[in-house]
């Protein structure tokens, strides 16, 4: 007689587990994100005339509680908590990418790189070519990537990036005149330092 082992109970799974099953279905099967869409309209302390609007303003019955009435009386309501679902998902999927070590994200630690991973991977992989692919050979691009995101996310301020690398200025002003050369590109140049900056943000999300 043989004998089945059980399936192990969800509670009881690593979280490597439950990750290493849940990415072949997602190759597989079009998955639903599940949210508490009932706790998440709670949060808004909706009263009797928010649930009626003017649309239903002399509607004869009770309608507080009526929540699927608020996709006619409060859309955008409706609206913000389905975009916040999406952020929620996009967190989850892009911080894994991007902080492999860490448990919890928010959308606005992945924010820019949101809007990248929006542009498909077609047009980013272009956008990476076109702009790094002489830095990308350097044997410090690693450094020189992070050098030039905290250039820009310093609003292009020596002293502020300096210290955000936790490096000499004159360290710093070495490997921006490298990346200029390399790339070359005129840093003072903002638009061109930002072009520079989201090419290096989209080689985040597509890794060599």
């Amino acid at each position: 007689m043989s004998t089945v082992a059980a399936k192990p109970n969800a509670r009881t799974r690593t979280r490597e587990a439950r990750l290493a099953e849940l990415e072949p279905l997602l190759a597989r099967r079009i998955l639903v994100l599940d949210g508490a869409m009932g706790t998440m309209i709670q949060s808004y302390h909706l009263e009797e005339p928010d649930y009626r609007g003017s649309r239903f303003a002399d509607w004869p019955r009770e309608l507080k509680g009526n929540n699927d009435l608020l996709s006619l009386t409060q859309p955008e309501i409706i609206r913000a908590i389905h975009a916040a679902y999406l952020d929620a998902g996009d967190a989850l999927r892009l911080g894994r990418t991007l902080r492999p070590d860490e448990d919890v994200f928010t959308i606005n630690d992945v924010r820019k790189h949101q809007l990248l991973s929006a542009a498909g991977p077609r047009t980013r992989q272009r956008l990476i070519e076109a702009e790094l692919a002489a830095l990308r050979s350097a044997a410090d691009w690693p450094v020189l990537r992070r050098t030039m995101v905290a250039w820009c996310e310093s609003g292009f301020n020596l002293v502020r990036a300096a210290e955000s690398l936790h490096i000499h200025r004159n360290t710093l002003l070495y490997r921006l005149a490298k990346i200029e050369r390399l790339a070359g590109r005129d840093l003072h140049d903002h638009a061109a330092s930002l072009t520079l900056y989201l090419a290096c943000l989209a080689e985040e999300l597509d890794p060599a």
